[in-house]
């Protein structure tokens, strides 16, 4: 058992091994031919796992899968990107980097947490969204709204593309896909 500085200085020493992971992933899209830029992201995210304990936070776990994520990201899959950019959405120097490489750039996004009723919205730049638009297009989809569910959507900034959902999780702790509303 730790002291809660101790346990606080661990939050702050993560969140800036985070951010010099973030920092390389960045270099890494950038320039996927540099070998030295995997290793730069490989050992980073290594280096953040390392540290343990935590107030706010808790050990992470970035390295394992992590070669797997990137070529999802290098590969331009969207529930790749979706999964990775959500988290990101209110970290706004990270975010705003990844996104231009993303196949999102040209959409606004947004991260909708549907607690046990309530709804949470976390927009990109601090915008808004509908939370009729937002339950319409999940519900196009056959997924459930209200019930624990979190969903990443992309509205595409010049109105002419197609709205696009992506779910994310579940809070409770055995559902592992999206939940299909059964028709009568």
């Amino acid at each position: 058992m730790s002291d809660a500085l101790t346990d606080i200085a661990r939050d702050n020493e993560r969140a800036e091994k985070e951010n010099v992971m973030l920092d390389s992933i960045i270099a890494y899209l950038e320039n996927t031919a540099a070998k030295s830029n995997l290793k730069k992201v490989l050992d980073a995210a290594e280096s953040t796992d390392g540290v343990r304990g935590g107030y706010w936070g808790r050990g992470t776990n970035f390295r394992k899968n992590m070669e797997e994520r990137l070529a999802g990201l290098v590969a331009r899959d969207e529930e790749s990107w979706a999964k990775f950019l959500a988290p990101l959405l209110e970290d706004w120097i990270h975010f705003k980097k990844l996104k231009v490489l993303s196949p999102f750039a040209d959409y606004m996004l947004a991260l909708v947490d549907y607690g046990r009723g309530s709804v949470n919205t976390t927009v990109e730049g601090g915008g808004a969204i509908s939370g009729d638009l937002v339950d319409r297009l999940v519900r196009e989809k056959g997924w459930y709204t209200r019930d624990c569910d979190d969903y990443f959507i992309a509205l595409p900034e010049d109105k002419r593309g197609k709205p696009k959902v992506f779910w994310l999780r579940c809070g409770y702790y055995d559902i592992t896909e999206p939940r299909v509303i059964k028709m009568a």
